[in-house]
């Protein structure tokens, strides 16, 4: 399975500096070669998504041309721009959201129910390996079919690269049949599946006890006075050199996953944060585990990744001007959540010392007022968080944040 290929408008980079903490966006460079996508991916094992470190040291994203001209105007809505889109895989006559279809569809889901837990049962107990393996096969078998058959015509453009195409045609058919919390989980979780973790990773299981819960008067639901969270340390750097180099401090990327509060996990994102990592010369990644949506609430989750980092600086010992925050969709919101307490629960100068060096937030979900914009009219396009995950999704930002107001001040 190919890579995501990251645009300009996806990548935020949070540098931290004094007594504030600055955002700015980075652009994206670009390749210097001019193969596109498909010609590089086919040519040899080079990943789409590069890493390419400036003079200033800071670490940009960097992708091959997909020969994709298409530029969002400025003067449109979200829902304008979608009809200069090719939506639906080009079918003109194919509504997603019609609601006879939907039923149906679920219905007949419903009916086969057993069969996707058989066959789920069956998978989750081949090897990690094996099942990489197979899926990796099946991929280039269908990519060239795709190729050969379909093209560039199921795209939302006909300049995005072959592989996003053929990536269209598998996908789209998901936002017609229900999302469950359960199949988002059980999606997420096999992220494993296409990024598996080296056979010689050393990592180690962190149990974390919370003592004690804030005393702040506003968060007086809190469901109990200690619980415990955990997380993963992966150590990057096996080499008994690289390893007793004399006091040069460790790097460590703290890693918050996605899966917008209602899934993700740590199992499935052990693989892709040991790639980031060692692309990014980092000593360690530190994956931080958190409650999820529904069973728990939105601050237990900001809780355990801020537990988290307490762990990391205080009990790990990783200075924290060494240590880079990496959120990806409601991680990255948790990222910020995570910088705001720790510049504003104390008053004390010092506080500011538990500052990261910076943060790096993919596709970050901060905005938890009412869906509207591009929020609300891009999953007619978007293939991962479509019309089904939004109709599980959103309505639990009304009912575990509560009003707009509320909704606003978590946001």
């Amino acid at each position: 399975m190919p890579p995501n290929v990251i645009t300009e408008s996806e990548v935020t980079i949070l540098s931290t500096s004094g007594s504030s903490t600055q955002q700015e966006q980075q652009p994206v460079e670009r390749s210097s070669s001019s193969s596109s996508i498909e010609d590089s991916s086919s040519s040899n094992n080079s990943p789409v998504v590069l890493l390419e470190e400036a003079d200033n040291g800071v670490i940009h994203y960097v992708h091959c041309t997909s020969k994709f001209a298409y530029q969002v105007p400025d003067d449109k809505s979200a829902e304008e721009v979608n009809q200069t889109l090719n939506l639906n895989l080009g079918l003109k006559h194919v509504d997603p959201w019609n609601p006879k279809l939907r039923k149906t569809l679920r219905n007949v889901v419903d009916s086969f129910s057993w069969v996707e837990t058989l066959l789920i049962a069956v998978w989750v107990r081949i090897p990690l390996r094996l099942r990489h393996e197979v899926v990796q096969m099946s991929w280039k078998i269908y990519f060239w079919f795709h190729k050969l058959f379909l093209g560039r015509s199921t795209g939302i453009h006909n300049d995005v690269s072959l592989e996003y195409h053929a990536l269209t045609s598998i996908l789209w058919w998901t936002r017609l049949l229900p999302a469950t919390i359960e199949r988002m989980r059980f999606a997420l979780n096999q992220l494993q599946v296409h990024h598996p973790p080296s056979t010689s990773l050393n990592s180690q299981m962190i149990i974390i006890e919370q003592q004690q819960q804030q005393q702040d008067e506003t968060k007086s639901s809190s469901s109990s006075s200690s619980s415990s969270c955990c997380g993963v340390y992966l150590s990057l750097r096996t080499n008994q050199n690289e390893t007793t180099t004399t006091n040069r401090p460790k790097k460590v990327i703290f890693w918050i996953y996605g899966g917008a509060f209602l899934g993700g996990d740590i199992e499935g994102n052990i693989g892709i944060a040991e790639r980031i990592g060692i692309d990014c010369n980092s000593d360690a990644v530190f994956l931080a585990n958190y409650r999820l949506l529904p069973e728990h609430e939105f601050h237990d989750s900001c809780q355990d990744v801020y537990q988290a980092y307490q762990w990391l600086i205080h009990t790990g010992g990783v200075s924290p001007e060494h240590v880079i925050l990496y959120g990806i969709s409601s991680g990255g919101g948790l990222a910020l959540s995570l910088l705001q307490r720790l510049v504003h629960e104390n008053n004390h100068p010092s506080s500011l010392l538990l500052l990261p060096a910076g943060a790096v937030l993919m596709c970050p979900f901060v905005d938890y007022t009412e869906p509207q914009g591009s929020m609300l009219h891009y999953i007619n396009h978007d293939l991962i968080v479509n019309q089904s995950v939004a109709e599980t999704g959103f309505p639990y930002l009304e009912i575990k944040l509560g009003n707009a107001e509320d909704r606003k001040k978590a946001s």
